[in-house]
């Protein structure tokens, strides 16, 4: 009879970790840039990245046109005259459906999935605060698309500093724009971003989120659409992208659609223009009421 196999036993005793106590500063930090290097395609499928710079390339060949075409027109005398503003002005409002379906895309993978597969707890045994995963997943939504739309922006910009005669006088002139477009490329991201995570909070699917997201703004826009037949302007506010695309407006001084001046100054404006206040105070309020969503549905699951 054949005796069992013997295995060999180590003792080997407890070893201390001996590397570097990062605490809840470093963990931070570690989510945070995890989570942008997962916005950015690493590690993800081929799908993820293709549509990731499907919609890069859509973002950044407007900026391209008008830079390009500052570059050409410059020496013409009705175009000549055009400020800045207004090339900077039409890459927001022509990238502006690209942010969103980037946004959505974005927030709907770096929420839905940690919810789908319960991994929350793994987070929360890190030496960090409950609200600290929000907060990394908000530094890195926000701040992925804050790149992503400022950078083409910033192109159009060097631009017209290239054609300019005296590039520290041009950007003293025109501080306003350069102002306008680094907060412009603020609460574009911001906008986009915390409705993303406020439909991403509302399911686990991806799939659902992200259109959810989507045809939201899409139906806001349909029904604005109908009401302004009433000649109210407020309604036009029911438009999700109207919201922000006010708000950049009053911070660059142009009325909507003010850009279409470039090609033909004969394009009168029909969209509705209210007072820069309006904008603010609905931007403030659509932000909040998606971080309160955001808030609520984690709170309820014990984050």
């Amino acid at each position: 009879m054949s005796s069992p196999p013997k295995g060999v036993i180590y003792d080997q005793g407890y070893r201390p970790y001996e590397g570097r106590f990062g605490g809840r500063r470093a963990a931070l930090w570690t989510m945070i840039w995890a989570d942008f290097q997962r916005a950015l395609g690493i590690k993800k499928s081929g799908w993820y990245k293709f549509g990731l710079a499907f919609l890069l390339a859509l973002i950044v060949i407007p900026a391209i046109f008008l830079a390009f075409t500052a570059y050409l027109l410059n020496n013409l005398q009705q175009v000549g005259q055009l400020e800045l503003r207004l090339f900077l002005s039409a890459y927001y409002d022509w990238t502006n459906t690209w942010l969103l379906l980037l946004s959505a895309m974005i927030a709907s993978d770096l929420l839905c999935n940690d919810r789908r597969y319960r991994v929350l707890p793994l987070y929360l045994a890190r030496p960090i605060e409950s609200y600290d995963y929000l907060l990394a997943k908000s530094a890195a939504i926000f701040g992925f698309l804050f790149v992503v739309s400022l950078v083409p922006a910033l192109g159009i910009l060097a631009t017209k500093v290239f054609l300019s005669e005296n590039a520290i006088q041009f950007l003293g002139t025109h501080g306003r724009d350069v102002g306008a477009t680094l907060l412009s490329s603020l609460i574009y991201p911001v906008f986009y971003g915390s409705f993303a995570m406020a439909a991403s909070s509302l399911t686990v699917s991806r799939n659902y989120a992200f259109w959810g997201a989507v045809g939201s703004v899409i139906l806001s826009g349909l029904i604005a659409a109908s009401l302004l037949a009433t000649h109210n302007d407020y309604l036009s506010l029911i438009n999700f992208s109207q919201i922000v695309a006010g708000a950049k407006n009053a911070l660059y001084g142009v009325s909507a659609n003010e850009w279409v001046r470039i090609f033909s100054a004969r394009i009168e404006t029909t969209l509705p223009s209210l007072d820069p206040w309006v904008y603010a105070g609905a931007y403030i309020a659509f932000v909040t009421a998606c971080a309160s969503v955001i808030y609520s549905v984690y709170r309820r699951e014990g984050l």
